[in-house]
């Protein structure tokens, strides 16, 4: 292999590395976006809990003073 040669073929595998390289990146930047969207995801369904951990418990302490009532109501 004379030197041309072999300069050739250490550029192509230049070129191919960073080919390589840049499909990398971007399929990091899609996992980065994906990662984003579900942390918004989560982040929503932790806030949709949190307003219905409210509202079972109001109803659950309704129902404690309903309770509550209908006994001093029956004395």
């Amino acid at each position: 292999m004379g030197s041309l040669d072999m300069i050739t073929y250490f550029i192509s595998v230049v070129r191919d590395t960073q080919e390589i390289r840049d499909q990398q990146l971007q399929r990091v930047e899609q996992y980065q976006q994906l990662a984003d969207q579900m942390t918004q995801e989560a982040t929503g369904a932790i806030a949709g809990l949190r307003k219905l951990q409210g509202k079972l418990d109001s109803v659950e302490a309704e129902a404690v003073l309903k309770k509550f009532l209908d006994e001093v109501d029956s004395k």
